[in-house]
Parts: C-alpha cells; structure tokens; sequence
C-alpha cells in the first residue's frame, strides 16, 4: 500500500485529498486550505509547506504529491502569479520528505473522468458545475466544511472537488479505476 497527496492549488484556498492505494484506491482524508484575506504568498507558501509536512508526520507510506499542473489565468493574473510559489513550497516540502512529485493537467484529469464543461450566462465554458456534480454523485461529500481560518463551517470549496478530479485522473492514467471512501 501507498499513500498519496493530490492538491488543487489556489491563490486563495488550496483543495487536497489523501489516498491509499494497492488494488483500489481509497480516499483517507479531503478537505481544503484556505488562505486568510490578509495572508501574504509567504505566508501561504508557509501555510502550505507546513500542511505537506504535517501530513507526512500523520500518515505512513506517503510517496508522492500530486498537484494540478500550472497554467496562467488572464482574467486573475496575481492569482496566477502566486500559483508558481505555492507549487514551489509544496515541492520543498515534499522533497525533504523524499517523496516523488508529479503535475497533471487540468485538461488530462477531466478528460480521465469524464467531465465536459456546461455553458452558463456569465461562462462560455464552465468546468466547476459539471466537476462538483460528479463528485457529489460518487461520494457523499458534505455542503459545507470546518475552515481552518474561523473554525466555522464554510461552503465546501470547488478546490476540493477538483482535488478530488486530480486524484481520479491521475489513478485511471495509472490503470486503478476502483475508488471508495474510507472511514472518517
């Protein structure tokens, strides 16, 4: 058995999902990172520096991270600056724990799962009601979840759902199609 961490990160709320895996693959542990409006990128960098170590100290067998490949987004171009930095700190993070590192593109991993984008009045082409509709059909995944910047529950962020993509596009590359969710 092998654990993995798969990150969707964000300028503003990083989605992440544990799994371990042989024969199938279970999900241990998802959830997501948010940024405090008042965090500057070192202190996100830190924030998630310190999430990928702490997860190495909380689950044995950790051999890899995987995380959405970077692309630049015109129309939020400081978010898309910051991305480069915060993939930075999680390959820091992960290379000391000598853990292997791997990207995958937004495109492969909703290609893999299936998932074709909706037209909507604001978008020509939106992936995030067709990425959270699948993984609320899979999985019984919760409308709102603790934050760690208020200890309050929060709307479940699309960051988690397309975590949840980066994770089941990567495994069916890998040939592993079976997924269930463990206990919490």
């Amino acid at each position: 058995m092998s654990n993995r961490l798969f990150l969707d990160i964000s300028s503003t709320c990083t989605g992440y999902v544990i799994t371990s895996a042989d024969k199938d693959v279970t999900i241990l542990e998802y959830g997501a990172i948010w940024f405090h409006k008042d965090d500057k990128t070192a202190d996100k960098c830190y924030k998630l520096y310190s999430f990928v170590s702490g997860v190495d100290d909380k689950y044995s067998n950790m051999e890899q991270v995987v995380f959405e490949s970077y692309s630049f987004n015109l129309k939020n171009p400081n978010g898309s600056l910051v991305c480069p930095q915060l993939q930075g700190a999680v390959m820091a993070a992960a290379k000391e724990a000598e853990w292997n590192i791997e990207d995958i593109t937004p495109q492969t991993w909703r290609k893999q799962c299936g998932i074709k984008p909706v037209k909507t009045e604001k978008k020509k082409r939106d992936y995030k009601i067709p990425t959270e509709a699948y993984f609320r059909g899979r999985y019984n995944i919760p409308g709102k979840i603790i934050s760690n910047v208020t200890g309050n529950l929060r709307t479940t962020p699309n960051d988690v759902f397309d975590a949840l993509g980066v994770c089941e596009g990567y495994y069916r590359l890998t040939g592993l199609t079976e997924f269930k969710m463990g206990e919490k």
